[in-house]
């Protein structure tokens, strides 16, 4: 079964509210929020270096400065890797996880209907 196209702008606009309203995800942010999201749906982190590499089609600095903003608007966290002090680890913070978590449910209401 394809999913209708009105199911498919519902579930764009209910993605599109991970962030506040003041401050929408440009298409590169939203591709990096969703790679750390799927690390941490599969109970991993990825790397700085692992998102600059993953062929998003940016540049390392360009990487950084929406990674900066993402963590600035408290979506994403960032730490040092315990092995290699080099190496900076992504997680989603606890407010984008909770943002997740309402937006699956949504996602699940919307398919429903």
């Amino acid at each position: 079964m394809k999913p209708s196209t009105d199911l498919l702008v519902r579930i764009y606009d209910i993605f599109s509210a991970i962030s506040p309203q003041d401050q929408p995800l440009d298409d590169l942010s939203r591709s990096i929020f969703l790679q750390v999201a799927k690390a941490s749906a599969n109970k991993q982190t990825i790397k700085v270096s692992d998102v600059v590499q993953s062929g998003i089609g940016a540049t390392a600095p360009t990487v950084c400065g929406r990674l900066k903003q993402l963590i600035e608007m408290d979506l994403i966290r960032s730490s040092t890797h315990p092995h290699d002090g080099r190496a900076v680890l992504l997680t989603l913070t606890p407010k984008a996880q909770r943002k997740m978590k309402k937006m699956a449910q949504e996602i699940r209401e919307a398919c429903k209907a």
